[in-house]
């Protein structure tokens, strides 16, 4: 167990080590975001090579990586389209650029290092399962209910991505606020179906646990499950929803969607808004909407 964590944190920072050298050549770190997604998926990988287990020996796991795999291509292709297509820095790393004293060695270990330890962290739902002395006897039930979380989690968020990337571009240059589609029942309806997504991997991880229940597989899947902890307090209380949302505090407009609107969660949006007035065209200052930042 400790040799195979000690082949993915190794991995893992010469992966992040070298995403920073690029960051620094291109003056880009940004690029941190698009190496989000294949860095989880690395670290799961590398956990399941480094396990020398089989597809025969421990099924789930080959699962695991292979919806990793596919969860962190959408998210690298949808964020690199954006790194590609924007030849400045986002601003969150621009402005760390100019206020951060020794920036390189802050950039280093605050953006590239803390993301790699992250990336490990939310990989755990993979890495436990290797953990499994015998990873061939699992409840059937419960992988499927995992497998169906997650994909309606991954489809939500993508279909979120995507409404929300084709209102940018229908309305660039003007001002106005997404409120219709799934944005019309949360303000971050991408990332619900992140977080869905990943305890959906969760309840997989955790098969073998419910079908036979000792302190082992108990203990493991309770390591699995710093996997979606993880996400979702990042999502709901750090880098996420808390971020995005601070650029609109003086924002009439996003204002009003935000007191009508489930901010995480989708639900039917209330009435706090008044009547008569349509968030999207309240405030003809408005800017679009947040963005997804991973």
């Amino acid at each position: 167990m400790s040799s195979s964590i000690a082949i993915v944190g190794g991995t893992i920072l010469a992966f992040v080590s070298a995403g920073f050298v690029l960051s620094a050549v291109w003056k880009r770190n940004d690029l941190a975001d698009v190496l989000w997604g294949p860095g989880i998926c690395l670290a799961s990988v590398t956990a399941l090579l480094a396990s020398g287990h089989s597809l025969s020996s421990a099924p789930l796991v080959f699962l695991i990586c292979g919806l990793t795999a596919i969860w962190a291509a959408r998210i690298a292709w949808h964020i690199g389209r954006r790194f590609l297509a924007n030849p400045e820095e986002d601003h969150r790393y621009a402005g760390w650029r100019t206020s951060w004293r020794f920036f390189y060695v802050r950039s280093y270990l605050q953006v590239f290092l803390l993301q790699g330890l992250l990336m490990i962290l939310v990989a755990a739902s993979a890495i436990a399962a290797t953990f499994y002395d015998d990873g061939r006897q699992y409840q059937t039930v419960v992988v499927v209910i995992g497998g169906g979380v997650f994909w309606f989690g991954l489809v939500f968020e993508a279909v979120a991505d995507m409404q929300l990337t084709e209102f940018v571009r229908a309305t660039r240059g003007r001002s106005q606020i997404l409120t219709t589609g799934l944005w019309r029942y949360s303000r971050h309806p991408n990332y619900f179906g992140e977080v869905t997504a990943w305890w959906g991997l969760w309840i997989i991880a955790v098969a073998p646990a419910i079908a036979y229940p000792t302190i082992n597989t108990v203990s493991i899947a309770l390591l699995a499950m710093i996997s979606p902890i993880t996400i979702t307090i990042l999502i709901a209380k750090v880098s996420g929803i808390p971020l995005l949302e601070a650029k609109y505090a003086g924002n009439k407009t996003f204002q009003a969607y935000k007191q009508r609107t489930s901010a995480f969660f989708p639900w039917f949006p209330g009435s706090a808004v008044r009547p008569g007035v349509d968030p999207a065209h309240a405030d003809p200052q408005a800017e679009p909407p947040p963005q997804h930042s991973k």
